[in-house]
């Protein structure tokens, strides 16, 4: 019985968790890559809406309250996607990204 690899499954378990939290996977011919819209790039950063400490809505980086220009800065304009031959992504701070994949 031939096995898959740990690099096999830690892949596949990598493309779950970026099609979890709003990736979209897109293929043709060898490329293959995961792509992210602005909402999904805010769950890889880790900002979240909210309310802030009057009550009103807010915008939260790591639990901290930031502006709105802060948030909207740390946002990439451009287009956002993993690469998945290469495994890193492309069109964003990976400082940034928040979350363990």
């Amino acid at each position: 019985m031939i096995r898959p690899s740990k690099k096999a499954f830690d892949r596949v378990a990598k493309i779950e968790a970026l099609e979890a939290i709003g990736g979209k996977r897109w293929t043709k011919n060898d490329i293959d890559r995961i792509y992210f819209d602005s909402e999904a790039v805010k769950k890889l950063i880790g900002i979240t809406d909210g309310r802030g400490i009057r009550g009103n809505a807010g915008i939260f980086y790591k639990g901290e309250e930031i502006s709105k220009s802060k948030a909207s800065k740390m946002i990439p304009s451009g287009k956002v996607y993993f690469d998945l031959n290469a495994m890193e992504f492309v069109g964003i701070d990976t400082a940034l990204i928040s979350i363990e994949i």
